[in-house]
């Protein structure tokens, strides 16, 4: 199985950047890999599938036998989990395909602390009200496992004029932990950097006034 990947600051991915910067941010997912942060338009979103390859025994007289089939797994925002055929990883499913399907089987429900809780409910309300404001915004909770440099979520903007990655963190200490890593990568793109508490923003270029107040007015 194939350890889980994110949209990090450190690695800044250059299809990514290039999205943002048309204002079309967003990420593509494929079968047998693992996504994260697709798309987050309401309070219960897919946050990250895992697809698995099956796992083949050879007996000592050299046949072969398949103990563990391919499957997906798909956990949601709110914690909950289900595992499905490898079909369910051509594309990110709506959460009611995985709750009604009756090929999928649901695996017990992560347990999100308080701080976690904390950070999606922050993410959901950004999320809209940068919406409202007529902004392209992908993104999502980064739940765990969280690799050492990941943010705990995370979301990209844009507006055709420039774009930002906005880093939410359960706690300020790890915002001012990484923020030095998210410094040295903006330099190398001639970018900026702002934080403030659990937030981190990472502009691709300086800001307009326009898309700049509109972060600020959603209190990022």
């Amino acid at each position: 199985m194939r350890r889980p990947s994110h949209l990090l600051y450190a690695l800044l991915v250059t299809g990514a950047l290039s999205d943002v910067a048309s204002g079309c941010g967003g990420s593509a997912s494929a079968p047998a890999a693992t996504t994260s942060a697709p798309a987050f338009g309401s309070s219960t979103q897919v946050s990250s599938a895992t697809c698995s390859s099956a796992t083949v025994t050879v007996s000592p007289g050299g046949s072969a036998s398949s103990s563990e089939p391919a499957s997906c797994v798909f956990v949601l925002s709110d914690g909950r989990r289900f595992r499905c055929p490898p079909s369910f990883g051509r594309s990110t499913p709506r959460v009611s395909t995985l709750e009604n399907a009756k090929a999928c089987v649901r695996l017990p429900r992560l347990r999100l602390s308080a701080a976690l809780r904390a950070v999606v409910a922050a993410i959901n309300a950004a999320h809209r009200c940068l919406a409202a404001r007529h902004l392209r915004v992908t993104g999502g909770p980064v739940l765990p496992p969280q690799g050492p440099n990941s943010p705990n979520g995370e979301l990209i903007v844009g507006n055709g004029h420039g774009g930002a990655f906005i880093a939410f963190y359960t706690n300020p200490g790890r915002a001012k932990q990484l923020e030095p890593e998210i410094i040295q990568n903006a330099r190398h793109l001639g970018g900026q950097v702002e934080r403030q508490g659990t937030v981190t923003v990472l502009w691709i270029r300086p800001p307009t006034s326009r898309l700049r107040g509109s972060l600020h007015a959603c209190g990022l």
